[in-house]
């Protein structure tokens, strides 16, 4: 079993449309701004949920291949890397969501370190992906919180040309 932060409260909040605040500690609760920066310190807080990627479970049509676009440039232009959810995280038995698909790359490889500057993440009726992108390896430092129903977003300023790793959940709805 591999221990990871609660990202797929991420896909949740964004599923019931949660990302109106940001995350704060006192209550354990993430509901960050698409494409806020937040940093470490507040990471160490959240609730933890244990998930498996063996988690038994055939992926739905709906979800299959649906994932974030990450580009070179800013405006989704220059080269770009289509990355979609392979493993269940987590499945829910009410509510609206279903089941939380992931993936998650705790290295980027030496091309797209550091070279990240817009993001596109799938979205539609039945489907809402969220990405993380961290400063550092192993999802360590600043991060930024992109948000499929946002459309397609440039890093902000201080965040370009800086994910060195990335989180990827995709909520499947009802």
């Amino acid at each position: 079993m591999m221990r990871f932060l609660v990202a797929a409260t991420l896909a949740l909040s964004a599923a019931s449309g949660a990302f109106a605040q940001t995350f704060d500690p006192l209550k354990g609760v993430v509901k960050p701004k698409a494409g806020s920066l937040l940093s470490l310190p507040e990471l160490k807080d959240l609730p933890r949920i244990t998930v498996s990627p063996g988690l038994a479970g055939k992926m739905p049509a709906g979800v299959r291949g649906k994932g974030c676009t990450f580009y070179e440039h800013i405006n989704g232009k220059g080269a770009d890397w289509k990355k979609p959810v392979e493993w269940q995280a987590t499945s829910h038995t009410g509510g609206t969501v279903t089941s939380v698909w992931a993936q998650t790359m705790p290295t980027l490889g030496e091309w797209w370190n550091d070279r990240i500057s817009s993001v596109q993440c799938d979205s539609g009726p039945k489907l809402i992906c969220t990405a993380l992108l961290y400063e550092h390896v192993n999802f360590k430092g600043s991060y930024v919180v992109v948000d499929g129903r946002s459309g397609r977003q440039n890093m902000p300023a201080s965040f370009n040309d800086k994910a060195s790793s990335i989180q990827i959940y995709c909520a499947d709805l009802r």
